[in-house]
């Protein structure tokens, strides 16, 4: 499994999630980047996005989209 882990996420995270390929937003030079235009750049390219933004779910249509959003 492909997890992207949001940048309000201590990215130690990776360290605990073995056997799944991990990359933070910090990695891929995608910090600062808002939370629509993030869930574009991911989809399709991740299963799932790891975050601590509850409104994420609220601001954004995830209804067609592949990622799936986990709200820790």
């Amino acid at each position: 499994m492909k997890i992207l882990i949001d940048e309000n996420v201590h990215h130690g995270l990776r360290k605990l999630l073995v056997g799944h390929e991990v990359h933070s937003v910090q990695y891929l030079g995608w910090a600062g980047v808002k939370n629509g235009t993030l869930l574009d750049l991911a989809d399709g390219k991740y299963d799932v996005l790891l975050t601590l933004d509850s409104n994420i779910l609220y601001q954004n249509n995830l209804a067609n989209r592949s990622i799936s959003v986990i709200t820790l």
